[in-house]
Formats: C-alpha cells, sequence, structure tokens
C-alpha cells in the first residue's frame, strides 16, 4: 500500500494475518483498498502472487472504513493470484471476498476459501472476489458460508465487463437478507441478489460450474 504495486510474492508456508496496531483497531489491512473518491481508485496490487498451494488465516480485519474492498488482497488491477487458500473470518460490509474483495483485468486460478463472511450487513460479497471486472477466475473452490444484503455469491458476488468465472465449485450456504422493501402481486418482501457461483452478472460468461450449496 506504499505504492509498489507490482512486487511478486510467493508464499511459502501457512501464516496468520493479524495486527495489533491502534490505528487499525486491532486488524489486518488487506493488501490494496479501494478509494471511495472515484471508480476502481486507490491502491492496488498489480504483480503476481503464487500461493504455492499455502494457507493464509485471517485472524481479524480492520474496521477502518477507509479499507472499503477487503479480503487477504483489497483491489488487485492487472494482477494474478494462484493457488492459495483462505481462512478465518471476514465481516466488512463492501466489495469483501475471501481472496480479494475487487479485481479488475486480472486473474485468480486454483485458489480456495474457507474464511466465512459474516454478518448480514454489506454487498458484494463472495468466497473468491467480491467483485470481478473483466478478469478471470479458474479452477476455484468455495466451502465457507457466505452473508450479505445483496449481490452474494458463492464464487464472486458481481460480475461485469466479460469477467469469467469456469470450473469453479461451491459447496458453502448463501445467505442473502434483502436490503430494500419491494412488492410483486401477492409476494412482499426484502430484496437481494444471490447465487450459489455469482450474484450478479452484467456482461458476464460462466461456464462448466458447479453449486451444491443452499
Amino acid at each position: 500500500n506504499g505504492g509498489s504495486s507490482t512486487i511478486n510474492g510467493k508464499l511459502m508456508n501457512d501464516i496468520e494475518l493479524k495486527t495489533v496496531s491502534s490505528e487499525t483497531n486491532g486488524g489486518w489491512i488487506p493488501i490494496g483498498y479501494w478509494d471511495e473518491t472515484a471508480s476502481w481508485a486507490g491502491k492496488y496490487f498489480a504483480g503476481v502472487f503464487e500461493g504455492n498451494n499455502h494457507t493464509i488465516t485471517l485472524s481479524s480485519i480492520t474496521t477502518e472504513t477507509k479499507y472499503r474492498s477487503t479480503g487477504i488482497f483489497g483491489m488487485v488491477i492487472g494482477g494474478e493470484i494462484y493457488n492459495l487458500t483462505a481462512k478465518g473470518t471476514n465481516a466488512s460490509e463492501v466489495m469483501t471476498g475471501g481472496i480479494v474483495g475487487a479485481i479488475k483485468d486480472g486473474k485468480i486460478e486454483k485458489c480456495e476459501n474457507y474464511c466465512t463472511i459474516v454478518a448480514e450487513i454489506g454487498i458484494q460479497r463472495a468466497g473468491i472476489s467480491g467483485v470481478a471486472d473483466n478478469s478471470e477466475i479458474n479452477n476455484c473452490k468455495n466451502y465457507a458460508n457466505i452473508n450479505g444484503y445483496s449481490q452474494v455469491g458463492g464464487i464472486c458476488g458481481w460480475i461485469q465487463n466479460n469477467s469469467k468465472i469456469d470450473n469453479c465449485i461451491n459447496s458453502g450456504k448463501i445467505v442473502v437478507y434483502g436490503y430494500e422493501l419491494v412488492e410483486w402481486g401477492e409476494y412482499k418482501g426484502n430484496y437481494g441478489q444471490s447465487g450459489g457461483i455469482v450474484g450478479i452478472s452484467y456482461q458476464g460468461e460462466i461456464t462448466s460450474c458447479t453449486n451444491s450449496g443452499s
């Protein structure tokens, strides 16, 4: 988050991410984060991260509103993430994923998520990435329960602009609480978008995927 966005990394051990800094309310600061002042503005990861089939556990995450998009990686633009497993919990409200909060022009491949996305508040929440824009998510799996108001999916909450989800599996429970009261005929209730693989898609492509989660 200091400005060197194209660093490449390879994980050599299973690790747990936590901080005790009072400046972050005791939580992990994601790698990259969305700046609310403009679309896709802020700090972002643009390198290649090789998880090397190891696991990163989120024991706690910052509650500072500055860090709008959260996961192990908060925001990725043009970056690639491979062979990484996420565990723990994440309670952030917007653009929340076990691996990535939001990704644009990038790729996530062969990643798995056991990190539960908790609390009913929040949108664009998923096991792998909260938001994907012109990106690929391939051969990924989600086993964790995902909760949110709307745009909640097992793999991705929101995909757009030719994003592609291929050969992915969800077995986690998807719970959407809805955030807008609507009436359709005799039906009256809270409206929210959700799916086993993707919560909502604009010009996205989903192929060879399987959902067994309720």
